[in-house]
């Protein structure tokens, strides 16, 4: 059994991921990262049935159809390619994000951490759309908004600023446009891995299932969350990670076992 392990070399998690598949053994485990990728020799075929075949040859081990990958690719930059354009450049660096998502996708279930639209690695969606994704699974979304002009709309009182809620601005504007969030008495981080959710403290079943339902419906098996609790009230939602830090103990453990379960 092959499995490919991909993201940045300096990666914690998806080097503490090859190392624990390594010792579960019953598999090759390759390791790569973009720059070993983009040096690799590929053939990518799409037929006319919508059927997808690819060869990959790096460093003389074929990875284009591996029985399993655990995905951790971030952006993908322009190749460095002596003499080119900025626009040669800037086509360059799409066809090459179009070929790696192609590739992964066409692999399935077997991806764990599969791409989402144009994003490698699960979808990099804004706040709003993670709090509707929440609100839609059952979970309980932490109040929040955002006013065009905090001078002739201004928060309500007590909450607190929330840069990520609205798009950044340019310097120097007298009346910006500002997120702001609900204050919290505690906040809970929770990791859901496979059909477990993980963390320090137990948000109630209700809480734990909904976290389960809001990751099937993104189709993210890993997902990290943050929730929030004001004064004496529920969990609610706050922020979602689907390329969350896990490199030791129970969660890791129940990781690479996802993985080793995802295989062809």
């Amino acid at each position: 059994m092959l499995a490919l392990v991909l993201g940045h070399r300096l990666d914690p998690t998806a080097n503490a991921v090859a190392a624990a598949l390594d010792r579960r053994g019953g598999c090759q485990v390759v390791r790569r990262d973009i720059t070993g990728l983009a040096a690799a020799r590929w053939q990518h075929r799409l037929a006319a049935d919508g059927s997808v075949t690819t060869q990959v040859d790096s460093d003389g081990i074929a990875i284009g159809a591996p029985d399993v990958v655990f995905n951790r690719l971030g952006p993908v930059q322009a190749l460095a390619f002596r003499g080119w354009s900025a626009v040669d450049r800037g086509y360059g660096q799409a066809e090459w994000l179009a070929l790696l998502v192609s590739w992964l996708s066409a692999l399935g279930r077997r991806v764990v951490g599969a791409p989402s639209g144009s994003d490698l690695c699960g979808p990099a969606d804004r706040p709003w759309l993670w709090q509707a994704a929440a609100a839609a699974a059952g979970l309980g979304v932490h109040p929040a908004g955002a006013t065009t002009s905090p001078r002739l709309l201004p928060a309500p009182r007590g909450a607190v600023a929330q840069a990520g809620l609205v798009a950044p601005m340019p310097p120097g504007l007298a009346d910006p446009p500002t997120g702001y969030a609900a204050a919290v008495t505690a906040t809970c981080d929770l990791l859901v891995i496979g059909d477990a959710v993980h963390g320090a403290i137990d948000p109630g079943a209700a809480t734990r299932a909904a976290c389960l339902a809001l990751s099937a419906a993104r189709s993210t098996p890993v997902l990290a969350l943050t929730l929030a609790q004001a004064g004496s009230g529920p969990w609610r939602f706050v922020a979602a990670d689907p390329a969350p830090l896990v490199t030791d103990g129970a969660p890791l453990h129940a990781l690479a076992a996802l993985i080793a379960a995802r295989a062809a």
